[in-house]
C-alpha cells in the first residue's frame, strides 16, 4: 500500500468519522493557500520548468523549452491556476505560458498558466500605467523611478503576468535597475509587468542592424528605409525592448514616418528598437 494513501488523521464527531490521506491533506492545504492569496501565494518552491506549453497529457505537461522539451508530472494534489484563478488540469492548453513549481522527480505542486487576456481586462499597450527603472520591490509593490520626475509605485499580486526579457517569469526575478513597464489601471494591481535587463537585452548602441525611416510596421515586422532609399525589414517579438523618444514604449507606439534604429543580429528578432519623431 502506497504511504501517500494511508490514513493520515481522523476527525471524530458525535456520529461521523472522516479519514483523510496525506495527499488529500496536502491538497486541502494547497487550496487554502490559493484561497488566501497575498504573499503566501507568491512563493511555491523551486521552479521545475517554465515557458510555452507544448502538450498536455494524462498526468503530465510538456514545456516547449529550447533546445529540449521538458515534461513535468501532475496529479490530484497539483494546484492549477490560469490567469491567477483556480482551475483544473483540463483547463491547461497548448500555447499558454506557464511555470511549474515543485521538486525534481515528483509531480508539480503548482502550475501557473496564462492565457491571452481579452481586450476588456488588458489596457491598450500604448497606455501603460507606469514605466521607468525599478528602484525597489517590497511587499507586492514596485517603486519605479523616471528621470526628472517623482518616483511612482505599481502594485502586483498573484494574477499579475510577469515577463522578464520577454519570457514568463515570477516576481522574484524582478531586480532593481531593470527597465520596467507596468500595464493596468492605476488603482488596481498591474495586469502585466514587463521587465528588461539592460545588459542582457541591449547590444552596443554603435552597431544597429538597420536605421532610417519607418515605412511599414505590424505583425512582428518593421520596414525601415535608409537615406539611400534602400528598404530593410527587421522582425520583433515580446522580448524586443521598444523606446520612443527615449522612453520605454511598446510596438504599438511605432508609427510610419518615425526615424528608427533596430538593434540586434540580422537573423533574429531585434533586441531593441529606438524610434523618434522627426523634428
Amino acid at each position: 500500500m502506497n504511504s501517500s494513501n494511508r490514513p493520515f488523521t481522523r476527525l471524530r464527531g458525535a456520529s461521523t468519522v472522516f479519514s483523510l490521506s496525506a495527499r488529500t491533506v496536502v491538497a486541502i492545504l494547497a487550496s487554502l493557500l490559493l484561497w488566501t492569496g497575498g504573499d503566501a501565494a507568491q512563493s511555491s518552491g523551486p521552479i521545475l520548468a517554465k515557458g510555452a506549453i507544448k502538450q498536455v497529457g494524462a498526468g503530465s505537461i510538456t514545456f516547449n523549452d529550447k533546445p529540449d522539451a521538458t515534461a513535468v508530472g501532475l496529479d490530484g494534489a497539483t494546484v492549477v491556476k490560469v490567469n491567477g484563478q483556480a482551475a483544473k488540469a483540463s483547463d491547461l492548453k497548448a500555447g499558454m505560458s506557464a511555470i511549474a513549481f515543485g521538486e525534481q522527480g515528483k509531480p508539480a505542486t503548482e502550475i501557473r498558466a496564462y492565457a491571452p487576456r481579452s481586450p476588456s481586462t488588458t489596457p491598450p499597450p500604448s497606455q501603460p500605467s507606469v514605466y521607468g527603472n525599478i528602484a525597489q520591490i517590497e511587499g507586492g509593490k514596485i517603486t519605479i523611478e523616471k528621470k526628472g520626475q517623482p518616483s511612482v509605485t505599481a502594485a502586483f499580486d498573484g494574477t499579475t503576468v510577469v515577463k522578464v526579457n520577454g519570457k514568463v517569469a515570477t516576481a522574484a526575478e524582478l531586480k532593481a535597475g531593470m527597465i520596467i513597464i507596468a500595464l493596468g489601471a492605476a488603482d488596481k494591481p498591474a495586469t502585466e509587468v514587463r521587465a528588461y535587463d539592460q545588459k542582457a537585452t541591449t547590444p552596443p548602441p554603435s552597431r544597429p542592424g538597420i536605421s532610417g525611416t519607418i515605412t511599414q510596421v505590424g505583425d512582428g515586422k518593421i520596414t525601415i528605409q535608409s537615406k539611400n532609399e534602400t528598404s530593410s525589414t527587421a522582425t520583433y517579438d515580446s522580448a524586443t525592448l521598444v523606446k520612443v523618444n527615449g522612453k520605454v514604449a511598446t510596438a504599438a507606439d511605432l508609427k510610419v514616418g518615425m526615424l528608427a534604429g533596430a538593434l540586434g543580429a540580422e537573423d533574429k528578432p531585434a533586441t531593441e528598437i529606438r524610434a523618434y519623431w522627426p523634428r
